[in-house]
């Protein structure tokens, strides 16, 4: 009876750790791919490697030695924006709300704009409805304002 019950134990210990392990497994897997994107886009650009910011869906890295900024989506896609500090006029964070059925706003998306010195615009979605989970959209929007801030501290 006792082997039994160490058994039946073990084998639900099993069937709740696989989920956890999946998840580690999982990020693990995704921030290898985005090293070695960060890796190939410093290497093309000649720029020092250094923490990646993940906000949302989007990863930012800024070098602070050669005053540049890399964006790019955590998906598979290849598209990448440079910004050097010096072209860059000045960056915002815009948001858009709306209503649900119970009259309560909730943030619909999140926006970093970057506005050069030409007058041009590059928009980039950190937070839409695409998002897995929207209860994450206030903690979005903090960590965009940190990184706006930061952006035109150095500009």
């Amino acid at each position: 009876m006792n082997i039994s019950t160490t058994l039946i134990g073990l084998f639900f210990l099993l069937i709740f750790l696989c989920p956890i392990i999946y998840v580690l497994v999982k990020e693990k897997k995704e921030r290898k791919l985005i090293s070695k994107r960060i890796d190939d886009i410093c290497s093309q650009h000649a720029l020092q490697k250094t923490k990646p910011e993940i906000i949302g869906k989007t990863v930012f890295m800024i070098d602070h030695a050669q005053n540049s900024i890399i964006e790019f989506n955590k998906g598979k896609n290849d598209d990448y924006h440079l910004f050097r500090f010096k072209n860059l006029e000045h960056c915002t964070v815009e948001k858009t709300t709306m209503n649900n059925e119970s009259n309560v706003i909730s943030i619909a998306s999140i926006t970093i704009l970057f506005i050069t010195k030409e007058k041009t615009k590059t928009v980039i979605t950190v937070f839409d409805d695409d998002y897995p989970n929207s209860l994450e959209s206030e903690a979005i929007l903090y960590q965009s304002h940190q990184l706006v801030n930061a952006i035109n501290k150095r500009l």
